[in-house]
C-alpha cells in the first residue's frame, strides 16, 4: 500500500516557479479568481481531530497549510484539486523576486473522506482522482477576480447549498472600492456558531504525512543542489570549517547586503545541530562575508558557540524546553533563528513607532537575571511570531508573541482574545530615560517553572 501511494504521490508533484498565492483559486465562467474565505476548513474542523495539513504558508484559520482549486460547472461547485506546498530556501527568480517553490497534490477524495465507510487505514484510495461534487459546502461565498488585461476588476457573490450554486452575480469595482469591499467581507464568512478546537498539526498522527516526505524530498533535492552555488566563498574562510563539522547545511541563501565597499554578502544558513539531542528540527544563522577579504566579518565559530550556551541555557529551563519540543512536531512556523544582538526594539506607542535599547538594559530593567546569551526568533508570514531572550541561568524573556485565542502559550488565561504581546513604553522621554523602567507586555519565563508577567502584559 505504501509503494503505491509513493507512486500517486510522485506523480502528483511538481516544483513551480511561481507568485505564491494567500488564497483558494476558482475558476468561473473561464475567469480565474480567488475565494475569499476557505470552505475545505469547515468540513476539516467537522471530520478530523487533529489539523491535517501542515501551516507551511499560513495557520488553520487562514488556509491552513494547502491551496484549494475550485471550479464552477453546471451551476455546480467542484473542488478540483488540494496542494501542499514549500519553499526553495536558496533559488531566487530575479526576474520578479519570488522564491520558487514546490507543490504536491493530494486527491481530493483523500481529504474528503466517506465517512459512512470505516477504514482501516490513514489512507483511502479512491477510484478515481477527477474533481469531486462539493456536496459538503452551503452557505454564502465571494470570489475577487482581476484582469490584468481590461484593467477590471470583479467580485462574485454566490450562495449555495450542499454544492449546488442557487444565485451567482457579479459587480464591477474600481481600485478604491474594492480595497473597502474587500474590507467589508473580513469577517462575513466566519462561523459565528460553536466550532470543534482541534488539536494542531501533529506529524505523528496527519494522515498526509507521506505527502509530505514527498515535499521534503523535493524541496531538500533542490537545496542541496543549490548549496553548490553558494557554498565556495564561505569555504575560504578558514573558520568555516568548524561550522560545517559542527552543523548539517540544508540549504544557503546569499544575497548582496549594503555596505561602504558594496562587496559584502549576507549569507543564510539553515542547519541542523550534528549533536545527538537537540530541541531543534532547523535553525538558522545569518553572517555577513567580506568579498575583498574573502573571511567573515563574524566568526562562524561564534555561531557554533552561540549554539552551545543557548542549548546549555534551554536546558536549565524545563518548561520553555518542554514547549520547544512541542513546537518541533507541530511545524506552525516558518523558521527558528539564533542570533546575538545589542539593541532591542521597544514598541514607542506615543510615537507609533519602535525604539531600541541596549539589551542588557532591558534584561535588568525587566527584571532578567544572569547574564545575555542570544535571542531566538520564530519567524511567521508577515512578522515574528515569537521572540524569546535566553539568559545563562535559563531564565527566558518573551519580548514578542502572537497568540491565538485557542493557544496554550504558558498558562495564559485567555479571554475573548487574541492577543499581541510586545515589550513597549507608553510615553516617549529622553533617550537615557526611554530605556529606564517601566517596560509594558511582556513575559519572563523563569527557570524554576514560574511565569511572571510584566504590567499590562496583554491586560492578562
Amino acid at each position: 500500500m505504501m509503494k503505491r501511494l509513493l507512486l500517486i504521490v510522485v506523480a502528483l508533484a511538481c516544483a513551480v516557479l511561481a507568485h505564491v498565492q494567500r488564497n483558494d483559486a476558482i475558476d468561473i465562467n473561464g475567469e480565474s479568481c480567488h475565494l475569499r474565505s476557505y470552505p475545505l476548513n469547515e468540513y476539516i474542523e467537522t471530520h478530523y481531530s487533529e489539523w491535517p495539513f501542515r501551516p507551511t504558508f499560513h495557520g488553520p484559520g487562514d488556509g491552513g497549510g494547502y491551496w484549494g482549486f475550485w471550479s464552477i460547472r453546471d451551476s455546480m461547485l467542484y473542488l478540483d484539486s488540494v496542494t501542499i506546498n514549500a519553499w526553495g530556501r536558496s533559488s531566487i527568480i530575479m526576474d520578479h523576486g519570488d522564491r520558487k517553490h514546490f507543490s504536491v497534490g493530494i486527491p481530493s477524495q483523500e481529504v474528503v473522506l466517506d465517512r459512512s465507510v470505516k477504514h482501516n487505514s490513514f489512507f483511502v484510495f479512491p477510484k478515481t482522482f477527477g474533481p469531486l461534487l462539493a456536496d459538503f459546502v452551503s452557505g454564502d461565498l465571494d470570489a475577487s477576480c482581476i484582469n490584468i488585461k481590461r484593467g477590471k476588476i470583479f467580485i462574485y457573490a454566490m450562495s449555495l447549498k450542499s454544492g449546488r450554486v442557487l444565485n451567482l452575480s457579479k459587480k464591477e469595482y474600481d481600485k478604491k472600492d474594492y480595497v473597502k469591499a474587500l474590507n467589508s467581507m473580513k469577517n462575513k464568512h466566519r462561523n459565528k456558531g460553536e466550532r470543534k478546537i482541534l488539536r494542531p498539526y501533529q506529524e505523528s498522527s496527519s494522515p498526509f504525512i507521506s505527502y509530505y516526505y514527498l515535499l521534503d524530498r523535493l524541496q531538500q533535492k533542490q537545496d542541496s543542489a543549490d548549496i553548490s552555488m553558494y557554498i565556495s566563498n564561505p569555504r575560504c574562510d578558514t573558520r568555516f570549517k568548524h561550522f560545517e563539522n559542527f552543523f548539517k547545511i540544508n540549504a544557503v541563501d546569499a544575497m548582496h547586503a549594503s555596505s561602504e565597499n558594496g562587496d559584502d554578502l549576507l549569507y543564510t544558513f539553515y542547519v541542523t545541530p550534528k549533536t545527538k539531542k537537540s530541541t531543534f528540527r532547523e535553525l538558522v544563522f545569518e553572517l555577513h562575508y567580506d568579498l575583498k577579504a574573502q573571511n567573515f566579518s563574524d566568526s562562524p565559530i561564534d555561531a557554533v558557540e552561540l549554539y552551545v550556551k543557548s542549548f546549555a541555557a534551554i536546558l536549565k529551563n524545563p518548561i520553555f524546553e518542554k514547549w520547544l519540543e512541542k513546537k518541533k512536531v507541530q511545524m506552525d512556523y516558518r523558521e527558528i533563528k539564533l542570533e546575538k544582538e545589542e539593541r532591542l526594539r521597544i514598541n514607542m506607542r506615543s510615537l507609533g513607532r519602535p525604539y531600541e535599547c541596549p539589551i542588557d538594559d532591558v534584561l535588568k530593567n525587566t527584571g532578567m537575571s544572569g547574564n545575555y546569551i542570544g535571542s531566538l526568533t520564530f519567524d511567521g508570514i508577515m512578522m515574528p511570531q515569537y521572540k524569546f531572550v535566553l539568559s545563562d541561568n535559563g531564565d527566558v524573556l518573551v519580548t514578542w508573541a502572537v497568540l491565538s485565542s485557542d493557544e496554550n502559550f504558558f498558562k495564559i488565561n485567555f479571554t475573548d482574545k487574541p492577543v499581541r504581546i510586545g515589550i513597549s513604553k507608553d510615553k516617549d522621554s529622553s533617550s537615557a530615560e526611554t530605556c529606564e523602567k517601566p517596560f509594558y507586555n511582556y513575559l519572563i519565563i523563569r527557570n524554576d517553572g514560574t511565569i511572571e508577567y510584566g504590567p499590562k502584559s496583554g491586560d492578562l
